[in-house]
């Protein structure tokens, strides 16, 4: 009963502090609706609130442009064990930004660590269909 609770009350303050924090937006949205309490229990966020603050904090400073904040709030909560914050750094190092310059072995290391905690990561392109590519 008590757990119930806890994440009932969790998915709540996500969703609550998605859209505060965020606005409208498409990524405020999407991090709402996607939200699933069954797989909190045993998240960093879970454990310590702070870390899943810290993340939302930099998708909002990612929306409003400041990539060099978003780049240390993600930091903060990778380094922590979130798994999310974990997978955006791989995407930061993968593509580079203003921030940081690209980075494939970072952007592999972070992309290892975040799959290792279940986080979904999609396997690469293959060009098996492409004559002379494999």
């Amino acid at each position: 009963m008590r757990t119930t609770n806890f994440k009932s009350l969790l998915a709540g303050l996500v969703t609550v502090a998605s859209v505060m924090s965020m606005g409208s937006g498409p990524i405020a949205y999407a991090q709402a609706s996607d939200f699933n309490a069954e797989e909190m229990p045993s998240t960093t966020a879970a454990r310590d609130p702070s870390v899943l603050q810290r993340h939302l904090e930099a998708l909002s400073l990612q929306e409003r442009g400041d990539e060099r904040a978003a780049f240390c709030a993600f930091l903060e909560a990778g380094e922590a064990g979130y798994a999310p914050a974990q997978r955006r750094l791989a995407e930061i190092y993968s593509k580079g930004n203003s921030a940081v310059q690209r980075d494939f072995a970072a952007s592999t290391r972070w992309y290892r660590m975040a799959r290792e905690q279940g986080e979904a990561i999609p396997r690469p392109h293959t060009y098996s269909g492409i004559p002379g590519l494999k």
